[in-house]
């Protein structure tokens, strides 16, 4: 290096043009080599700095390494970016490009000689800075090409201390970004897709469930609230949409694993199998009242999550039961005990579900609680509930006698709005049923899949809703002025009257609405004028009688033609896509129900989750094992002060770097683990599974 330096002091090009030669190793960078050799002869700093980058494109480490040190008396120099170059922007730093060019080699070089990365700020950010360049190419560009560099696997690799929750916080940010900045929503989309397989990548290296599990089990970043929980690190990944590291083999094992519990063993004993099944099922509400009444002392099993979806899933089978009970039992049955009994217990349950439900909106926000549609469902469902108690609790409290006829009700009695919105109820209870389907992998698969096409059918009703209404403005227009007009047929002498359908908005909307299904007659908007003239003959105003049915052709050519084929379209794109990702899509969305009963206020079904919140919250107050800790509430003694798990994190880096050296092997021997091959054959969908050994000398 000393002699290199020397021969660029004595601006010697052929010894340096040489010794750029050797150090690139590769004649078909010779005319890179040149590039380099000329630019280090100039006495300018920016020629220098630009040699420097070059040597970074060309990927050669003992390059960099010596035309690094030749910046030894201006170091700063050697970590900005270039003022004035053709080539390069002036953002762009040495260790920027590095990590654009993803070489380890190099990150890991300037890494070392004390280079840092300059993180952007977020797209929504209002300070001055960003406010400058809001609307300047060169700071778009500039945030583009950082978060390029931050989505490298050279940069999480080398520049984190875990690579792995650097990497779950990008992907939350890059989603962030997308919805900020939807001019670029296709190139963080490419970035996110790129660290969302750096994640299965490292995965994919665990060769047990122990590995696995110690990469899991990760408390870092994680809320104290979840940081007891199982796995807290997959829940990181759960609100990141982390999918390829949620759906791969290893993951999808060591959740499998901790979901079955100490009920994986026994398996094989039919006996044994139908009586674990048969107390979480036909026994679980004396078995649930005991854990609950006892904080979760008692009935060990439901330690168990599968033990506790059973329960779940056979409680709600009885409250639906109930629900067809109260509104096909027998009359008369009507205030006896028994359907006193039934509908007590109908809304001590649906109680049950709102704590539950408040108790997970209240944890995970409303972005990340409403992500899943039967969050979404579980809102609506839970809305109409309490709709309809408060309608039957002044149902009650009404003066109106009680047997007084349905004929003389008022048509907003609130025993009819209960009636409306608790019959409402019921169908949206069974519908629910749906959400136990989607651990089944055929039916689950289908009902994912209606699931993501909501959201199109959602923005096909608005649109659906604005063309009607505009519709609907034009007609009141032109047949608006006409109501109540009548006039005596020329041939039948009945009385003809003007339809009323178009009179009002609303009756305009509702008779648009109804036309879409072809429920509207053409005499709904047919002109009725009148009698006029000496004789009182029947007038007829053509113009406008063409221009209604002229404006009715187009709203069915709109709606019904064009509207309709086109959301049939979308729909059966956007099912295309979900169907195209099946196993991830299936894998991802069975990953969130199997959290979902991780959590020790999950562990028996409503309306005993009731009882077992009081006394759970209760005993973890008087516990000296907890300790108060704000916005947490009740946090463990040992999150607190045995933060840090010494042992635990050694263990954790060492991993890092076993998975780090088996991936540079893998990748440097051109071999693929079965598990890359099985999620690749999944997402392609190829006829027979690729070759074990790649080699791209084959």
């Amino acid at each position: 290096m000393r002699i290199f330096r020397v021969d660029v002091a004595n601006k010697d090009l052929d010894k340096i043009k040489k010794t750029v030669e050797v150090l690139l190793s590769d004649p078909d960078n010779e005319l890179m080599a040149a590039d380099i050799s000329r630019l280090l002869l100039s006495a300018d700093p920016d020629c220098m700095k630009e040699a420097f980058m070059l040597s970074i494109l060309c990927g050669s480490r003992p390059l960099v390494e010596f035309i690094a040190q030749l910046f030894v008396d201006f170091p700063e120099e050697e970590r900005a970016g270039l003022s004035n170059s053709d080539v390069f922007p002036p953002y762009m730093t040495p260790l920027m490009l590095a990590c654009i060019c993803n070489n380890y080699a190099i990150v890991e070089c300037l890494l070392l000689r004390d280079h840092r990365m300059v993180l952007p700020h977020r797209t929504e950010c209002l300070c001055k800075e960003c406010d400058r360049v809001s609307n300047c190419i060169i700071g778009s560009n500039q945030r583009l090409d950082s978060y390029r560099a931050l989505s490298s696997e050279a940069f999480l690799w080398m520049a984190t201390n875990d690579p792995v929750l650097a990497a779950i916080d990008l992907v939350s940010e890059l989603g962030d970004c997308q919805s900020e900045d939807p001019e670029h929503k296709e190139v963080y989309a490419s970035f996110q897709t790129r660290v969302e397989n750096f994640t299965g990548e490292i995965i994919q290296q665990c060769r047990s469930i122990e590995e696995v599990e110690l990469l899991l089990e990760q408390r870092e970043g994680v809320p104290m609230s979840e940081a007891d929980n199982p796995f807290p690190r997959l829940r990181l990944a759960l609100d990141g949409q982390v999918k390829p590291m949620l759906s791969h083999m290893n993951v999808q094992i060591a959740l499998t694993a901790r979901w079955r519990g100490a009920w994986i063993e026994g398996r094989s004993s039919v006996s044994r199998t139908f009586g674990r099944i048969l107390r979480h099922t036909l026994f679980y509400p004396f078995l649930a009242f005991l854990h609950a009444f006892s904080a979760g002392l008692m009935v060990n099993s439901f330690h168990i999550p599968y033990a506790r979806y059973l329960s779940y899933a056979t409680s709600y089978a009885t409250f639906v039961a109930c629900l067809a009970f109260i509104r096909f039992g027998d009359k008369h049955s009507h205030g006896n005990i028994l359907h006193i009994t039934v509908e007590s217990y109908v809304l001590s349950y649906v109680l049950g579900l709102i704590v539950k439900a408040f108790l997970e909106f209240a944890q995970r926000g409303a972005s990340v609680y409403f992500e899943l549609w039967w969050r979404w469902f579980d809102f609506v469902l839970l809305y109409v509930f309490v709709v309809a108690y408060i309608c039957r609790s002044a149902a009650v409290f009404s003066p109106m006698p009680a047997n007084l006829s349905r004929k003389h009700w008022v048509p907003y009695d609130p025993a009819l709005l209960y009636e409306i919105f608790f019959g409402m109820a019921c169908l949206l209870s069974f519908w629910r049923v749906f959400y136990f389907l989607q651990l089944h992998r055929t039916l689950g698969s289908t009902v994912i899949s209606i699931g993501r096409c909501v959201s199109q059918v959602f923005n096909y009703f608005v649109i659906l809703f604005v063309i009607v209404f505009a519709f609907t403005l034009g007609m009141t227009t032109i047949l608006g002025p006409y109501t109540g007009a009548r006039e005596v047929e020329d041939v039948s002498f009945r009385n003809k009257k003007m339809e009323d359908t178009f009179n009002t908005v609303f009756r305009g909307m509702k008779s648009l609405l109804w036309g879409f299904f072809g429920q509207m007659s053409s005499s709904s908007y047919d002109v009725v004028v009148g009698h006029s003239g000496r004789y009182a003959k029947s007038n007829e105003h053509y113009v406008t009688k063409y221009a209604a049915e002229g404006l009715i052709v187009l709203y069915y050519l709109v709606t019904v033609i064009t509207l309709l084929n086109l959301m049939i379209s979308l729909l059966v794109k956007k099912g295309d896509e979900v169907l195209e990702n099946e196993d991830v899509e299936w894998k991802y969305t069975r990953v969130h129900i199997y959290m979902e009963y991780f959590k020790d206020t999950s562990a028996v079904p409503p309306p005993f989750n009731l009882v077992l919140i009081v006394f759970l919250w209760v005993r973890m107050t008087f516990s000296k094992k907890n300790v108060f800790l704000w916005p947490d509430l009740i946090v463990s003694h040992k999150i607190v002060e045995d933060n840090k798990q010494i042992e635990h994190d050694h263990s954790y880096r060492l991993l890092l770097v076993k998975l780090f050296h088996r991936l540079r092997a893998n990748k440097f021997n051109h071999y693929q683990t079965i598990q890359y091959l099985t999620a690749n054959y999944v997402k392609r969908k190829k006829p027979s599974p690729p070759p074990i050994c790649l080699s791209e000398r084959l």
